[in-house]
């Protein structure tokens, strides 16, 4: 059986809150983003590492060869996206191949009054 970790954390920078959620598992393999990019007609060629990793909010993206139970209909991380825009937020994603990933939620603080 595969053994991860997943790690939450919160902190608070100015008039924002940031939610960091990061995983010790395999990273996103960019060029495997940049392929299907790339196959979509897109020139990766002027493009930054960030922005190839936030293309996966891109609605209907997927490097998923098939549709399964879990992932390849290309609309799981592009809604979290606009959720978080809905909530005048946003969302960065930072990852190393081989090492994990790391998202980074910014939301104003308003949404965080009780």
């Amino acid at each position: 059986d595969p053994v991860g970790k997943i790690s939450v954390w919160t902190s608070s920078e100015g008039n924002r809150y940031k939610i960091f959620i990061s995983d010790d598992g395999g990273g996103i393999n960019t060029a495997k983003i940049i392929e299907k990019l790339e196959g979509e007609g897109v020139d990766t060629s002027t493009l930054s590492e960030d922005e190839v990793l936030s293309s996966i909010f891109n609605e209907g993206f997927s490097t998923q060869e098939s549709v399964n139970n879990f992932a390849g209909r290309g609309v799981g991380m592009g809604a979290v996206d606009a959720a978080i825009k809905d909530l005048s937020g946003t969302i960065k994603v930072h990852s190393v191949l081989s090492q994990g990933v790391k998202f980074e939620i910014s939301l104003p603080e308003n949404y965080f009054k009780v």
